[in-house]
């Protein structure tokens, strides 16, 4: 395979200043953590980007880590916001789509806003680390109503871990 195709993009991104390589990266961190582009938008290529751009000494590793933390930490909170804001209307949207209505209830909705009183910030702990649920927890935080406070005390912590 020949890599000189790569190898000249990163020239011409090292030449045209770092600053495009680090937006680049804070914009696929951030938008692999929004939800709906999270399903579209694979952050392990850019991580894996980051790295090794890292590793070869173009790029600053504690500065990858800072805007790939800032990126994810954005990106969940505009999911939070957006939940918060659009959130109940798109859950009783989706309980009027025949092949949701089995669990968009008004009962379910209920039994999630309490659970997320109860359970809130652990959840959203525990779920940056399980993958696809990580995607959706942040949104669903915001339609329950979960304190943004107690979002941030919980989410700011597993991003760093």
């Amino acid at each position: 395979m020949d890599f000189t195709i790569i190898l000249n993009f990163i020239q011409y991104l090292q030449q045209s200043k770092l600053f495009w390589i680090y937006f680049i990266l804070f914009f696929g961190s951030y938008f692999e953590t929004v939800i709906g582009f999270s399903f579209f938008v694979y952050g392990e290529l850019f991580f894996l980007a980051g790295a090794i751009l890292a590793g070869l000494g173009i790029l600053n590793i504690y500065l990858v880590s800072a805007v790939f933390f800032v990126g994810g930490i954005l990106g969940d909170s505009t999911s939070y916001v957006l939940g918060y804001k659009f959130g109940p209307k798109i859950y009783f949207f989706f309980s009027k789509v025949w092949f949701f209505r089995k669990y968009f209830t008004k009962k379910n909705y209920i039994l999630m806003e309490k659970y997320f009183k109860k359970h809130g910030g652990k959840s959203v702990f525990l779920a940056r680390f399980l993958g696809p649920i990580s995607w959706i927890t942040p949104f669903f935080a915001g339609v329950f109503k979960l304190n943004y406070g107690s979002f941030l005390k919980h989410e700011v912590p597993a991003a760093i871990l």
